[in-house]
């Protein structure tokens, strides 16, 4: 058997996470938090594989959450969540289903789509990781109401919450090459010396089934797919019997993979498949290790001076109901999902940065009685108080001018 060979670029599998923690509804003081994160990652490369995600979480017939994320015009880096928390309301059931369903486009055409449902359990802190996969592309239009793709098939999308694991610590989720609990995909590292099968035809006739002579417990099995932009990079795929690969219970040192890549290998969807015994073996709970955090200018919206002026001004801060606290909640979670480097220096950076904001707010516009909780009420009165007020540029003008704000007042440039 041949080894793969070539230098591998850094794929981007961990999504930035810039909405951490985001609770949708505030924990009860008086009982233990029940919550749910969700932890998004994607074997596709961001950006150019997906250039936009959007989050969707309902309860019910309740739209709890709705968001869609872009690429940043300054970084050129997807803004999109690596995790948020779900927490369950003092008033509410926790038995009652939550759908949460992930959307990645290309171009403004959706490409993949994963949904999941499932419920709290009281007391205690779950982990629901939810993957965009190669093995997943172009389901959106496949799958029937109740059904996500896993593995390149249309299964159930319920998850038993009592089979998903506890949350560990935030710096656990997604965990860095330099710390254990990840699954480390460099050349040199678990990605190492991987061995080609000699004849995939003959192994996809046979049900995709192949023989290895190695450790078990150190197996790793991974897949090139034909629409990869990244050919040097084959993907790791987890032990898992519906997204990834299984050992044949009746012949020993048989590895055999999942229905579902067996029919996209046998469909010319996956060109090759490798294997090695470089590290313990990929499960679905061990996420591909993110890159070492680098050095970037940019920041979060919340830590600008001008939006702290413009949006918590003082002018605001009497607010008829008296809950002009709870009012900022919606608004600082707004901001600190739009990446931002402290100056505008075009246009187009004004424009995205103000889009990313206001479109965060965009549940506010849709609240009624039945959907939403005070704080919301609450913010729709400090956007409305907001919008009563001459623009930032002239109440702000200290603030926002060390910020340059007074290019986004600027005629638009012609062509």
């Amino acid at each position: 058997m041949s080894g793969a060979t070539g230098k591998r670029g850094r794929r981007a599998v961990a999504l930035a996470g810039v909405l951490a923690a985001g609770a949708l509804t505030p924990s009860c003081q008086e009982r233990e938090v029940s919550s749910i994160t969700l932890a998004i990652a994607s074997e596709a490369s961001v950006p150019r594989e997906i250039d936009a995600i959007s989050l969707e979480v309902r309860r019910a017939d309740r739209v709890m959450f709705a968001r869609s994320y872009g690429i940043d015009p300054v970084s050129r880096q997807a803004r999109v969540p690596g995790s948020l928390t779900l927490k369950l309301h003092p008033d509410e059931d926790p038995g009652e289903r939550i759908r949460v369903v992930l959307r990645a486009e290309l171009k403004q055409e959706q490409v993949v789509l994963r949904s999941a449902t499932t419920t709290f359990v009281e007391g205690k802190n779950k982990l629901l990781r939810m993957t965009l996969r190669y093995s997943c592309l172009d389901y959106p239009k496949l799958c029937q109401a109740g059904e996500t793709c896993l593995g390149g098939r249309c299964q159930d999308e319920f998850i038993d919450p009592v089979t998903l694991p506890e949350t560990p610590p935030e710096e656990q989720i997604f965990p860095t090459i330099n710390q254990t609990g990840c699954f480390d995909d460099r050349d040199d590292q678990c990605g190492k010396g991987q061995q080609a099968l000699q004849d995939l035809a003959a192994s996809a006739a046979e049900g995709c089934k192949f023989s290895v002579v190695g450790q078990q417990g150190k197996l790793n099995v991974f897949a090139l797919w034909a629409a990869q932009l990244d050919q040097g990079h084959p993907v790791v795929l987890d032990q898992d019997k519906q997204e990834g690969w299984f050992f044949d219970e009746e012949s020993s040192g048989v590895v055999r993979l999942s229905e579902g890549l067996c029919e996209q290998v046998q469909q010319g969807k996956i060109s090759q498949i490798f294997y090695n015994f470089a590290c313990p073996t990929k499960t679905l709970q061990t996420p591909v290790c993110a890159p070492l955090p680098e050095a970037a200018a940019v920041t979060a919206f919340d830590q600008s001076d001008c939006h702290k002026c413009a949006y918590f001004t003082s002018d605001c801060k009497q607010l008829a109901d008296a809950e002009a606290e709870e009012a900022t909640m919606p608004l600082l979670d707004a901001a600190k999902g739009c990446p931002y480097d402290g100056n505008y220096s075009s246009q187009l950076e004004c424009k995205a940065v103000r889009a990313c904001f206001f479109d965060a707010l965009a549940p506010l516009l849709s609240c009624n009685d039945a959907g939403c909780e005070g704080k919301y009420k609450a913010g729709l009165a400090w956007v409305a108080c907001v919008a009563e007020l001459p623009p930032p540029e002239e109440r702000c003008s200290q603030e926002c001018g060390k910020e340059n704000i007074k290019i986004c007042s600027e005629p638009t440039p012609g062509p």
